[in-house]
């Protein structure tokens, strides 16, 4: 395990970290705003930089800490905020927090140059659902406070009674028919919920599901598959902006991809943008 990488940073640009962060923060800067919001590692601080230097930036855990942070920012009239995440903070990257996405890969994540490049567009289509249209997605939305609804095919909608997708897997499943159309589910669909569904399979005629946004898709590519083949249809109400991806041919752990072969069997695959951000940050 790599110790958490410094992120290069310049006079002008404003940061927030935790308070226990800026023991390794080697620059000067100035504090503009202690917040209360906490975590492990102390409560977050905003601060500008006075002089070039390497930040440790760790921040917030949930995305309303998140949007209290873009708010405490927008005070200032930034020309731009970016957020760091990383892979299994996929919630970050919905539009209630952010307008786009840069998704970032490399050589660090597998040594066989195949599953990084096969990894990275699974991700990819997870990311990039089709958005819900049409008299169904009015349907859903007037409804999308709730946590669960179904919807037939006479696009009567049935609410159910749960708080939480989490531990209601089953009473979920249950409430499906052959006649039901779409499943909305505000929350995160899990394997386990895809391994009951799998399972039931043969009681459904045609059915899609409907999330918020596709950071709320906690399944691996083998669940992504086994939907598809079972023609259950994915959607999502916000569809993520994906700016384009950007890779590292070389690993902190001493090995590295040719930069030319890495490229091109990402651009074989995938239509965003590609940027290497060693050979392509000037």
């Amino acid at each position: 395990m790599k110790p958490k990488p410094r992120i290069t940073v310049y006079p002008g640009m404003l940061i927030a970290t935790c308070e226990e962060c800026l023991k390794e923060c080697y620059f000067a800067y100035i504090i503009l705003n202690k917040t209360e919001i906490r975590t492990p590692l102390g409560n977050i601080v905003i601060i500008e930089v006075k002089t070039a230097g390497l930040a440790l930036v760790a921040g917030p855990s949930t995305n309303e800490d998140m949007k209290k942070i873009i708010s405490m920012f927008d005070m200032f009239n930034p020309i731009k905020i970016l957020i760091d995440g990383a892979l299994f903070r996929k919630s970050i990257a919905n539009m209630q927090i952010a307008d786009g996405i840069f998704l970032c890969t490399g050589a660090s994540y597998h040594m066989n140059i195949d599953t990084v490049v096969n990894d990275t567009t699974i991700l990819l289509h997870q990311l990039s659902l089709p958005k819900l249209s049409g008299e169904i997605y009015h349907i859903i939305e007037k409804h999308s406070l709730y946590k669960t609804i179904v919807v037939d095919d006479k696009n009567f909608v049935t609410i159910l009674k749960v708080d939480t997708i989490v531990g209601n897997e089953k009473i979920i499943i249950d409430s499906l028919s052959n006649r039901t159309r779409y499943l909305y589910l505000n929350g995160g669909i899990s394997p386990l919920f895809v391994r009951l569904l799998i399972a039931r399979r043969h009681e459904f005629e045609s059915l899609s599901i409907v999330v918020n946004d596709a950071t709320q898709l906690i399944i691996e590519a083998i669940d992504m598959n086994h939907l598809e083949k079972m023609n259950i249809h994915l959607y999502v109400m916000n569809e993520i902006n994906i700016l384009a991806v950007t890779y590292n041919p070389v690993s902190p752990f001493g090995y590295e991809f040719s930069n030319e072969q890495f490229y091109q069997k990402l651009r074989q695959k995938i239509a965003y943008p590609l940027i290497n951000v060693i050979a392509d940050r000037k």
